[in-house]
């Protein structure tokens, strides 16, 4: 039996089904007595029901219960039970036990008894819904709307309000009586909980029966908290308040809601919290991770911060591995941890050596030590033991934590001795050169000979002398071991050579070479005595000029007299012409004569004149018959960097007003003209190329001093100067403060230049000394430098060129008053451009240092694009206030080149005209020698006319790349077109030297004879036999890598008359890895095997070769083979790798094959380890598949080293060495297909981010 409450629900019920089912329905009336409750009961048998209501008569007494049938009533009727059970089945039995006094029954008892209804609550429904009225922080008022009814007179209606707290509890108010015409009944909380969510209802109370209403929610009000700190860990954000003890009402604790999602994932909807108590943390989240957090009460954000958890302890590196380069190298690899939980900051390489046998190998006494510090994931360690064993481990840092080391090992095996120690040549009276070296630190076996190679570079001698003796190779034989070696040459006057040496062991092992360049000395002279004649009318002197021994290109004959009454704008001669003159400080003498050796030549052949420098020469003086001494001093323009150099050419309009022996001509003063509207430049330079006139107009350039530098000589400035004939000029020498301890503390070797309509705005300095690195520190603090342009290495050929003034990346460095740290750098093939933080006092600035590394000293880049792409850079970098700091190593040829450049560029934006002969010679006035070479003059033009008329091609390795190059297929013929316009300007800069014309034999070894041409860099090879003139020849070219010249050789599939050649070149140029694009086609006659798949075979009687298996992959196949030359004494040892694309078709002008085939290549040839030689490339005819690779091997090259993408200069590149590389469209439509299949699928191996 349920509980004795009505509920409307149930009774609609009975109404609507149950009456239905029976057809009856008793309907009870009566009167209203307080105190007695309705109970239900429901016949088990029939479903009838028994409603006893609150009137309804039952005693407490059993005496209504003791009776003969009360079995029928199963239990007794007592009112504080809440269950009574009714047995109806003898209905009329159950019925007599009521008490019928007041109830008038509408229906017959007779008949089966169906649902009773009370008719007093009929049509009075459970109260309205609750509304709340009024909230805040302790109250809550509630009402719930009321429609008074008539027959709500006959009840006894009160109401009340009852409260359910958070907890579950319940809290009553008292009932209150309804009144007639009610409309609102109200009930009011007080003293709640702020911020708590209550849940309130309206009860109606009819005859002690309870009508209730829905629950409603409501919300105390309360004070937020709004200041919350989040503190991040590795894994967890702890979220904190601060104590709130004062605050009035506050919010609870427990109110509170956070939502936190990171913020770089879209597809993360977040996780929400409640927030228990304070502090709280949030756990396992992911370490260096930015996360949204949201913190909410209701539905109210409160608070949101984006933070990042700290950095995590990495994972291991992976894939690391060692790669042995050569007996004292090796180079490590690996890849950055798959879980790095921060930012990468460094790798640290720690080694371990084991000596020994390898099977009994003893640890060193020191444990591990570290080696290498690098943010790479590439390091080369050097001088390492021969036979010995490493333990190498490399732990990865952040700026929190390591990683867990990742261990390898790896044995060193000699192979190659190490180079000779401490190679010095010292150049003695009469170019006699005595060189001195120590023996081998490791010889990695028994040492034969060294190998001394002397290459005639350059000289400034007139005599055309045959390169004979010098460029021969001396030997010098190690009969026995010494300590030291000594061996004395002789050479050639006034001459640049490149001299190296190498040890040699009896297994032909050697080491690279790393030569070293020096000139010889002047020796130039008369060869007998100058004499003089007076003539009769006494105004007139002639000079007999005896020929010169040892002439030398741009000398400069000077003719002194001494004697009283010089010409009234006399030019007297420089000190050392005064000492070379032998004349004494009190001697009265002028400069009669200076005459340029070329020049004289020139004009002579221009003029007609005769004019023989062995021969009479007049001078005309107003003189008086006086006694006069004529001195006549011959010396040299141009001479080795260790001698001055110190001459002027008199034909310069800014020197004084001499006589000079210069036949005058129109036409060249016509072609001097250097004004150029930048449209017309490119004309211009392309015409005066062709016709000399660049040539000419640096011969009028003065070479060394043309104004004083005695501040510069002073012996307490002395050592300041790296060159003794490079010193900084007076008069626009920078001018340090002074220190309070040294006069002569303000000199330091740098110029102020004049830049476009702006003075000092370069300063050109000479490369800092271990002595001027502080005051070179103090210059760019005194300055307000912001931009440092270096263009020299700290190293070049062997000699230290530079001192390296600043720390290593990451590191701090004090120089004098001035901290230096190293913040950042990024490093390319041809440059590293650093950011430097330099601090004084309290004061800290940034300095943009933007290195060239790629730039030969007294030479040129291999390629102008390199330099336009610096030039670029400058010109993006903002300088500041101050000046643009410009160095190499003397401060004068490179640095002038780029200076030049600069303010032509400037200049061009501006002006729209260019002229780089006005500017060249502005600043050698305010620095000697400034662009030294008439190379860098030349290479100042072409990078000109590339920076201000070419269009750019270079695409940036990131996202938007597919783009860009969609873009630039759609102009592939104008590309074109512009490939072949441009070609003049590669063939200036590395012109090519016609070769004589083939014989017959010679064009018979080219399987297609029509691809001969003139203009390529073809090879040499040294006959055999030696009187054979027609065994020097093989159709190959050399061409030009990324970084290293005559990288690559270029040439056809060997013909069956052409196989044994093929294989010589193989051996003279030490060549170790070969990649035939194409196999021999099996259908042409003309073409062979370059080697047997395995087994011996001797193509020259010299030549033993060694073929081992072939080992086949998915496009190529590879095979090692081992090359032994008895043509050197010992015989030497070579290995040499095919690799062969099997993908590409035989024959000629067959379709490459797929891109990402030809990649895949590529990437395999990259893998091959090798050591200086050039590699070899094949295919059918030499020129088609060659220019087609060797381009795509030059684009990835830079793509994966410089981040940069440009099709157009990998053709240009390869062009230099042969026009007829990469003709077609399609083929650069193929290069641009290779570039985005090298960004999709080959990026982590090309490391762009």
């Amino acid at each position: 039996m349920s509980r004795t409450i009505i509920d409307v629900l149930v009774l609609s019920f009975l109404v609507n089904y149950v009456i239905p089912i029976f057809g009856n329905l008793t309907t009870l009336r009566g009167p209203t007595i307080n105190g007695w409750k309705k109970v239900i009961c429901l016949s088990e048998d029939d479903g009838g029901a028994l409603v006893w209501n609150s009137d309804l008569r039952y005693s407490y007494h059993k005496t209504y219960i003791i009776d003969t049938k009360a079995k029928k009533f199963s239990s007794t009727c007592d009112v504080q039970s809440s269950q009574i059970d009714c047995k109806l089945n003898d209905i009329n039995e159950c019925l007599n036990l009521w008490d019928k006094d007041y109830w008038q029954l509408v229906t017959s008892l007779d008949k089966p008894m169906g649902p009773v209804f009370d008719e007093r609550w009929e049509g009075i429904d459970k109260p309205s819904e609750t509304q709340i009225i009024f909230t805040n922080q302790t109250t809550i008022i509630a009402n719930a709307p009321i429609k008074w009814e008539e027959k709500y007179e006959r009840v006894e209606l009160l109401y009340s309000f009852e409260i359910k707290t958070p907890d579950g509890s319940f809290k009553d108010q008292q009932q209150w009586n309804t009144f007639q015409d009610s409309t609102q009944l109200v009930g009011i909380f007080a003293n709640l909980q702020p911020g708590t969510t209550y849940q309130i209802r309206c009860i109606l109370s009819i005859n002690e029966s309870i009508l209730y209403a829905d629950w409603i929610n409501a919300i105390t009000d309360c004070n937020l908290i709004t200041n919350f700190h989040i503190t991040p860990n590795e894994t967890s954000l702890e979220i904190s308040v601060d104590d709130n003890e004062n605050q009035m009402y506050p919010c609870p604790l427990d109110s509170y809601v956070v939502l936190y999602k990171k913020n770089d994932d879209e597809s993360d909807g977040g996780t929400p919290r409640a927030i228990p108590y304070f502090p709280y943390t949030l756990i396992s989240l992911t370490p260096y991770t930015t996360y949204n957090v949201i913190i909410s009460h209701g539905t109210r954000n409160v608070s949101f911060e984006r933070i990042r958890t700290h950095e995590g302890v990495p994972s291991e590196i992976l894939t690391f591995q060692a790669m042995p380069l050569s007996s004292s190298q090796v180079s490590l690899l690996w890849t950055p941890p798959g879980q790095p939980n921060g930012e990468i900051k460094e790798y640290v390489v720690y080694l371990k050596v084991y000596f020994g046998c390898p099977n009994h190998q003893q640890p060193s006494q020191n444990n591990y030590t570290i080696v290498e510090r690098t943010d790479k994931t590439k390091v080369t360690l050097s001088e390492l033991h021969a036979y010995a064993m490493y333990d190498v481990l490399v732990v990865a840092y952040n700026s929190r934590h390591s990683s867990e080391p990742a261990r390898t090992t790896f044995h060193m095996n000699a192979s190659t001795p190490d180079a000779p120690r401490n190679f010095t040549i010292s150049v003695g009276h009469n170019s006699v050169i005595d060189m001195k070296w120590f023996h081998p630190w490791r010889t990695g076996g028994r040492l034969l000979c060294f190998k001394i190679t002397i290459v005639q570079i350059s000289s400034y001698l007139t005599n055309n002398y045959r390169r004979s003796a010098e460029s021969m190779p001396h030997k010098f034989d190690v009969m026995n071991y010494q300590r030291n070696y000594s061996m004395q040459l002789f050479l050639l006057p006034s001459t640049q050579y490149n001299i190296s040496i190498i040890s040699v062991t009896t297994k032909r092992k050697n080491n690279s070479t790393s030569p070293l360049n020096f000139w010889t000395p002047s020796t130039i002279n008369f060869n007998g005595d100058v004499t003089f004649d007076v003539h009769e009318s006494d105004i007139t002197i002639s000079v007999n000029v005896p020929s010169i021994v040892n002439d030398t290109l741009n000398s400069i004959l000077y003719i002194v007299v001494k004697g009283p009454n010089p010409c009234k704008n006399y030019l007297p001669p420089r000190k050392d012409l005064w000492e070379q003159a032998g004349m004494k400080k009190y001697d009265i003498a002028w400069q009669a004569v200076a005459v340029s050796r070329v020049i004289a030549r020139r004009k002579q052949q221009k003029s007609n004149k005769q004019l023989m420098l062995q021969d009479e020469m007049a001078l005309s003086q107003n003189i008086e018959t006086y006694e006069h001494d004529a001195k006549s001093v011959i010396s040299d323009s141009k001479q080795a960097p260790s001698t001055p150099s110190d001459r002027q050419s008199l034909s310069r309009a800014t020197t004084p007003d001499v006589p000079t022996i210069e036949a005058e001509n129109n036409d060249e003063e016509k072609e001097m003209i250097s004004l150029m509207k930048v449209k017309d430049f490119e004309d211009y330079v392309r015409q005066a190329i062709e016709s000399g006139l660049l040539d000419k107009q640096y011969e009028t350039f003065p070479r060394g001093q043309t104004q004083s530098w005695d501040y510069g000589k002073l012996p307490q400035n002395k050592t300041k100067n790296r060159y003794g004939n490079l010193i900084a000029y007076d008069e626009t020498r920078v001018i340090l403060k002074k220190l309070p301890d040294d006069a002569h503390s303000d000199y330091i070797n740098a110029n102020y230049i004049t830049g476009y309509k702006k003075k000092k705005r370069y300063i050109a300095t000479q490369g800092p000394k271990p002595n001027t690195v502080v005051d070179f520190w103090r210059m760019i603090w005194q300055e307000k430098v912001l931009i440092i342009c270096m263009l020299a290495n700290v190293i070049e050929n062997g000699k230290t060129k530079c001192e390296q003034y600043w720390p290593d990346i990451g590191k701090k460095k004090k120089y004098g008053e001035i901290i230096v740290l190293n913040a950042t750098h990024n490093v390319f093939a041809d440059y590293c451009f650093r950011t430097l933080h330099i601090t004084y006092e309290k004061e800290t600035r940034k300095v943009e240092h933007l290195h060239y590394t790629a730039w030969p000293d007294h030479g040129v880049p291999l390629y102008t694009h390199s330099v336009v792409t610096y030039l670029k850079k400058l010109l993006a970098t903002p300088p500041g206030d101050g000046p643009v700091v410009v160095h190499c190593s003397a401060g004068v040829g490179r640095t002038g080149t780029i200076i030049l450049c600069d303010i032509c560029l400037h200049r061009a934006a501006a002006e729209g005209v260019v002229d780089v002969f006005a500017e060249t010679a502005s600043i050698r006035r305010e620095r000697a020698n400034m662009v030294d070479n008439k190379q860098q003059y030349l290479l100042a033009h072409l990078a000109l006319v590339e920076c201000l008329l070419i269009i750019p091609t270079t695409l940036p390795c990131n996202e938007t790349l597919p783009t860009r190059i969609k873009e630039l297929k759609k102009q592939l013929p104008v590309q074109q077109q512009r490939l072949q316009d441009t070609a003049w300007q590669d063939e200036a800069l590395r012109p090519v030297t016609s070769p004589l014309s083939l014989s017959e034999r010679n064009r018979a070894k080219n399987r297609f004879p029509e691809l001969i041409s003139d203009k390529v860099s073809r090879i040499y090879l040294k006959r055999y036999p030696a009187s054979d003139e027609d065994s020097d020849y093989l159709s190959a070219v050399y061409v030009d890598g990324v970084r290293l010249q005559n990288q690559y050789l270029a040439t056809q599939l060997p013909l069956p008359s052409t196989i044994n050649d093929f294989w010589r070149m193989i051996a003279e140029f030490k060549v170790e890895l070969i990649v035939m694009l194409q196999q021999p086609d099996p259908e042409d006659s003309s073409c062979c095997a370059i080697a047997p798949a395995s087994g011996e075979f001797k193509p020259t009687p010299y030549l033993n070769i060694t073929a081992k298996e072939i080992v086949e992959s998915e496009n190529y196949t590879s095979q090692k083979l081992l090359l032994i030359d008895n043509s050197e004494k010992p015989p030497r040892e070579q290995s040499v790798t095919i690799l062969c694309c099997t993908e590409w078709k035989p024959g000629r002008n067959q379709p490459p094959p797929s891109v990402m085939t030809m990649v895949t290549f590529w990437q395999a040839t990259e893998r091959i380890a090798r050591a200086s030689g050039p590699t070899v490339t094949l295919c059918h005819d030499g020129v088609t598949g060659c220019g087609l690779y060797l381009a795509l091997s030059f684009m990835l090259e830079r793509m994966a080293v410089e981040r940069e993408c440009d099709v157009c200069l990998a053709v240009r590149a390869v062009r230099r060495s042969r026009p007829d590389f990469v003709r077609s469209v399609e083929y650069l439509e193929y290069l641009y297909d290779a570039a985005l299949t090298y960004l999709e699928y080959f990026e982590t191996y090309a490391n762009f981010s």
